[in-house]
């Protein structure tokens, strides 16, 4: 497994994916970049949103990225219970040093079910290419 935070999203969309617990909640519908349009139901999206490298004068570095994952809903509190199943996971990967919660309601047109009021439920964290090394 590559040590580099820009793979971060991988590892991350692995762990995610082989949860029993969040599968039962979203099933397969976890997604790198965006959702295909035609996705009904509950579903996350995960991307990388910045890349950073930190460097010191012994020259020994360390990459950042910093994911911002969406958890989108038609039930407010079932999105929360998803959003904190993925925060559960991703702490027990001891990964994840600096997580941000951020919540909100909005429309999304365009997937399976437009029209729909759905809720999005935003989790941003940094993920340090150290704690990726295995």
């Amino acid at each position: 497994m590559s040590s580099s935070a820009i793979s971060a999203t991988t590892r991350i969309y692995e762990l995610l994916s082989k949860d029993e617990e969040l599968k039962n909640l979203v099933k397969d519908n976890i997604f790198p970049i965006a959702a295909p349009l035609e996705t009904n139901g509950d579903f996350i999206v995960l991307a990388r949103q910045e890349y950073k490298e930190n460097r010191n004068n012994m020259l020994a570095h360390e990459e950042i990225a910093t994911i911002l994952l969406n958890v989108i809903s038609t039930e407010y509190i079932k999105g929360l219970d998803i959003l904190e199943r993925v925060r559960s996971v991703l702490r027990d990967a001891n990964f994840c040093p600096d997580i941000v919660f951020v919540d909100g309601e909005e429309t999304i047109t365009g997937w399976g079910d437009s029209g729909i009021t759905k809720y999005v439920q935003t989790l941003t964290f940094e993920v340090s290419s150290l704690a990726l090394q295995e």
